[in-house]
């Protein structure tokens, strides 16, 4: 993804881009097959209601969420990419 995005905040070869979309949608997978339960952990529990439990630290959370903020904005600029769309 970072060669893809490499070129400033709207340059992105197209056939990167797609490799760079298609990377991040195989991770839910490659996830699974290296840690099946916390994988399957994760793509239940809805994030805002892990985050609210209490049962993760304070510092984590605000660094999940900032991750969460960055993955977002990676995502939006490949949409843009790829189909001119941001939804």
């Amino acid at each position: 993804m970072e060669q893809a995005l490499g070129g400033g905040p709207n340059a992105v070869d197209e056939a990167v881009a797609v490799e760079a979309v298609v990377a991040a949608a195989l991770c839910p997978a490659a996830f699974h097959d290296q840690n099946p339960t916390s994988a399957q952990f994760l793509l239940t529990v809805p994030r805002e209601e892990l985050l609210r439990s209490g049962e993760v630290p304070d510092d984590i959370a605000t660094e999940l969420r900032q991750l969460d903020k960055a993955l977002v904005t990676i995502f939006i600029r490949l949409s843009r990419s790829l189909w001119d769309r941001k939804d």
